[in-house]
């Protein structure tokens, strides 16, 4: 079950199987949200990883558009957006064929 943490305030967000855990520090108080991943998206890397950076950046991105280093990205679970500033932790559900959750960022 993918989940995500908060470091100030701290705080913890779980979703059901399918969803992307996403969390921020907002206002005082850990936001999460659950975000239903397409089955698309759970093919490929590339295409988790333009799934998730459109939803962080909230627009659709091509993959041309993905971050430096995103693998990493990814494997961190969490982005500091800089066109905002707003970091994001987050936690993906597994690919397809895979057998652990690619992120988590519960650490």
């Amino acid at each position: 079950m993918p989940s995500c943490t908060c470091l100030k305030p701290p705080g913890e967000h779980s979703c059901p199987e399918g969803y992307a855990a996403f969390c921020e520090s907002r206002f005082g108080r850990c936001a999460g949200r659950c975000s239903p991943v397409s089955a698309a998206a759970l093919t490929s890397e590339l295409e988790l990883a333009r799934w998730t950076f459109s939803y962080i950046y909230r627009r659709e991105l091509k993959l041309s558009d993905l971050p430096d280093g995103w693998a990493e990205i990814l494997a961190q679970g969490s982005y500091t957006n800089p066109e905002n500033g707003r970091t994001v932790r987050f936690a993906l559900p597994k690919l397809m064929g895979r057998q652990e959750e690619y992120a988590s960022a519960a650490y």
